[in-house]
């Protein structure tokens, strides 16, 4: 299920063919960046205090929450007011604490919810917006422990939090305040529709494998394979963990797709027969901006 409008691959590439490769980048950053200012403008007009984002792996969420942070600084650091954004993932238990849970197949499920600490975490949401300090916790994934970052912080009125996470739209993320000003937001890019007729398509799961790739291979020194195996407990955690919510009132959406991206995953990636639909163009890795959400997947 994805709830963001698909694209049409006819039209990346009509769009590409009319407007040169260096326009067609600048508008496709630029249609992003003009959601992150609505988002901004729905957070700023109504007195969100509370941005809870979530998305698969792979969707741009880290960045996305990035953006949108420098985005509300710009209109509330002149008022006095922060934004601070904060990793749901810090809020992991040490693996001494809990029994790792296990899917169908009885290998772990990392994506479960039962890995959080819950309990602390509402918790400590709790205690911010009742303008307690709270002291942050961090989570090492290599050790698999929780430990204490050292860093504390109190809200001031006027100020905003933005938690991201995979879990970010479960509603056991709750509050007892009913006057608390929470959006939730989804990440991830549209699905990119090759023939309609035929029925074929890119779908987004298979754009954010793309993405996983080409970053586990460069920067974590992973095969594809084994991306590609690690992606079957992912669209499981996808499928188990955030398709049920995304139909809850009020959830905004973020579209992360960049079209010239798929030019990107073509070049880069020619052992994917599926992009094989998409022509090779001039458009390569360097061309990819300062500060766009690919920079997560495509270090330059």
């Amino acid at each position: 299920m994805n709830l963001i409008n698909s694209q049409s691959l006819y039209t990346i590439i009509q769009r590409l063919t009319i407007l040169g490769k260096d326009k067609f980048i600048e508008e496709e950053e630029a249609r992003y960046a003009r959601q992150i200012v609505s988002l901004a403008d729905e957070i700023v007009e109504n007195d969100i205090e509370l941005v809870l984002l979530a998305g698969p792996s792979g969707s741009g969420k880290t960045t996305t929450a990035h953006n949108l942070r420098k985005e509300l600084m710009c209109r509330l650091m002149g008022e006095g007011h922060y934004v601070y954004c904060l990793s749901m993932d810090d809020w992991y238990m040490s693996a001494d604490r809990y029994t790792m849970p296990v899917d169908e197949e009885g290998q772990p499920d990392y994506e479960s919810p039962d890995c959080l600490d819950v309990p602390r975490l509402n918790r400590d949401l709790n205690d911010l917006f009742a303008g307690r300090e709270v002291s942050l916790p961090t989570y090492n994934f290599i050790t698999r422990r929780s430990v204490e970052s050292g860093a504390k912080i109190e809200l001031k009125k006027g100020d905003v939090v933005i938690m991201e996470g995979l879990h970010a739209l479960n509603p056991m993320i709750h509050f007892p305040d009913d006057t608390l000003r929470s959006l939730r937001v989804y990440v991830s890019p549209a699905d990119v529709i090759v023939d309609e007729t035929r029925g074929l398509e890119l779908s987004n799961q298979y754009i954010r494998l793309c993405r996983r790739i080409y970053r586990d291979r460069d920067q974590r020194g992973s095969s594809e394979e084994e991306t590609i195996e690690r992606s079957r407990s992912v669209n499981r955690g996808e499928r188990l963990y955030i398709a049920p919510f995304l139909n809850n009132v009020g959830v905004w959406r973020v579209d992360t797709l960049l079209g010239y991206e798929l030019f990107i995953h073509r070049r880069e990636l020619p052992e994917e027969k599926e992009l094989r639909v998409v022509p090779l163009s001039k458009i390569t890795r360097f061309d990819i901006p300062e500060g766009s959400i690919l920079r997560e997947f495509y270090k330059v």
